[in-house]
């Protein structure tokens, strides 16, 4: 049995006749049996999430992270926390980037984050001197932030194609010259 005044109510402000039809000021109000407004059968607002504030301002994106696999860069010790000695901690390591992913999940009930999968390979980037196996030596890491950090750091270029030129530059320095005669 149906309540006068319970359901949509409509109220219609001025309506004004010409050649088409106006309407201003229509609202609709759907009142509770309370006589409080409200609107029923309809779910209630979600809880946005915030978005998770990067400092990314002073770093560049990379453009293509694919392109960046197999290059080295350097992260500090004290990146893994609870894991290396007091000494350790101040050492800087060189971790070989293995692969990218745009949706990779750190825990099973968090939601998926970009981030590059990575291999220590020791302080002087020949391999890890840790006596364990493989496995333990691959680590994910968040994609854009700590990763840029420690990537600008390697590489202080300005954009990633001149990251990988100084790149190159780097490695033309240490190759001897050759000069004329010999190949």
């Amino acid at each position: 049995m149906k309540q006068p005044g319970v359901g949509p109510q409509f109220r219609v402000g001025t309506v004004t006749a010409g050649r088409s039809l106006k309407i201003k000021n229509l609202t609709v109000e759907n009142k509770n049996r309370q006589g409080d407004s409200a609107c029923r059968g309809m779910a209630p607002k979600r809880a946005s999430k915030q978005q998770q504030q990067l400092n990314v301002d002073q770093f560049k994106l990379l453009k293509k992270p694919m392109d960046h696999l197999g290059k080295q860069i350097n992260v500090p010790g004290s990146f893994w926390q609870g894991r290396m000695l007091p000494e350790e901690r101040d050492k800087v390591y060189k971790c070989t980037i293995v692969d990218f992913s745009l949706a990779h999940k750190f825990a099973p009930d968090s939601s998926p984050r970009m981030a590059f999968k990575m291999q220590e390979m020791g302080i002087d980037g020949t391999g890890s001197h840790e006596a364990s196996d493989l496995a333990s030596t691959m680590y994910w890491i968040d994609y854009p932030m700590p990763f840029l950090s420690f990537y600008y750091d390697t590489f202080p270029a300005v954009d990633d194609i001149l990251a990988g030129a100084a790149e190159v530059a780097s490695l033309a320095r240490a190759m001897p010259p050759v000069t004329r005669g010999q190949r």
